[in-house]
């Protein structure tokens, strides 16, 4: 009983701390970034510590994340500051902290692939949509595009995502043969 109060805890700290930190960056931008990271860092080394593996794995999300955004920005889809196609770090920032909460929060659906796509296509619509009413990051100005072109890349990041906490979580190899 005490194992799945304190995954619901770690979930629950998890989620809002990467909710907190999403607001802090977006209306932030930098200034907040640099006070986040060290907090995840604490967060996940004292309250919920991460395994070597985890910490592995959310920096790989990290930089997953800086070629996804740039890849979003060179195809026209997110336009940054100034144009270019690289992220800010405040957005590189939100990675790091979605990177330390797929570890509590993909415990839940590890065995519902399709439903992490689903929800990753949902999520990734909904999260730009709404930072780009609130930040420097703009959307295309086709705004249907933009709709179906995030939620098809968050599905196809979701994939990803899943593909790699299983390669680096979960050492579950996935034979071509």
């Amino acid at each position: 009983m005490s194992v799945e109060r304190n995954f619901l805890r770690d979930l629950l700290i998890s989620a809002i701390w990467f909710k907190v930190s999403w607001l802090l960056c977006v209306y932030h931008s930098n200034v907040a970034a640099i006070l986040v990271i060290p907090i995840t860092i604490m967060i996940h080394t004292w309250i919920i510590p991460l395994t070597q593996k985890q910490w592995l794995y959310a920096l790989s999300v990290t930089a997953l994340g800086i070629g996804f955004d740039t890849f979003l920005a060179f195809m026209g889809i997110v336009i940054f500051p100034g144009n270019g196609i690289l992220p800010p770090l405040w957005l590189t920032t939100i990675w790091f902290v979605f990177g330390t909460l797929i570890p509590v929060a993909l415990t839940l659906v590890i065995n519902r692939k399709f439903l992490f796509i689903i929800l990753s296509g949902i999520g990734g619509v909904l999260s730009y949509t709404l930072g780009s009413s609130i930040s420097p990051v703009n959307l295309n100005p086709n705004f249907y595009l933009a709709m179906i072109m995030l939620w098809i890349s968050w599905m196809a990041a979701g994939y990803l995502l899943h593909q790699l906490y299983n390669m680096m979580l979960h050492n579950r190899k996935k034979s071509y043969a």
